[in-house]
């Protein structure tokens, strides 16, 4: 509704403005009531999400805990993206230069955590200093081949047939004692002897 103000310009009614948004609002929270009062509103919303979730599944899945093979090609793409732009990130940043987070471990206590070094591990493998990256995190770039090995043994397992069957195959000690070995080597490339100095990120 127009109307014309005592300056003669014309213009939109503020009342009816305010009063039609409160009628909106006051359906809005009749809707939103309904939905918690009456079980029947409750069913409904319960039904719709249920249908949503099934056209969902229907999408994305062929059999129950499938994923489609179209969606597994994409995602193990977009997985392929993001390691390449890290990498080509990682090439062209130097990590010595402070380009990179800081270890919390190592900023509050001053000792070096089993990761410490690992991004400059990776800088100089990327540039081919393979000892240097060994200098850098010994055990990382031990451990690294056989993670990667395992990873793309998974991944390719999954991409043809939609399920990853190897780490089933794996006993749970494994993991407990890399887990083990871990926390050990963090703790001895912390002593100033040798030969443990030798576990601490250098620089040659």
């Amino acid at each position: 509704m127009k109307t014309v103000c005592p300056q003669g310009h014309v213009g939109s009614n503020p009342t009816l403005s305010v009063k039609r948004k409160g009628f909106a609002y006051a359906r809005l929270f009749f809707y939103i009531r309904k939905a918690h009062i009456c079980p029947l509103g409750r069913m409904q919303i319960v039904e719709k999400g249920r249908r949503m979730l099934q056209k969902v599944k229907a999408i994305l899945f062929e059999y129950p805990g499938i994923v489609k093979k179209k969606f597994r090609i994409g995602i193990m793409m977009l997985i392929l993206v993001i390691l390449l732009a890290g990498a080509l990130f990682l090439y062209y940043h130097n990590p010595n230069r402070g380009l990179m987070l800081a270890c919390p471990v190592r900023f509050f206590t001053g000792f070096y955590c089993p990761g410490c070094g690992a991004g400059r591990a990776c800088y100089a493998l990327l540039h081919g200093e393979w000892y240097q990256a060994f200098r850098y995190n010994p055990m990382l770039i031990i451990i690294l081949p056989w993670l990667m090995l395992y990873y793309i043994a998974c991944g390719i397992q999954w991409l043809i047939y939609g399920k990853e069957r190897i780490s089933k195959h794996i006993p749970e000690r494994i993991p407990v004692l890399i887990l083990i070995l871990f926390l050990l080597y963090g703790i001895v490339r912390n002593i100033h002897m040798y030969p443990f100095v030798l576990l601490a990120p250098t620089r040659i």
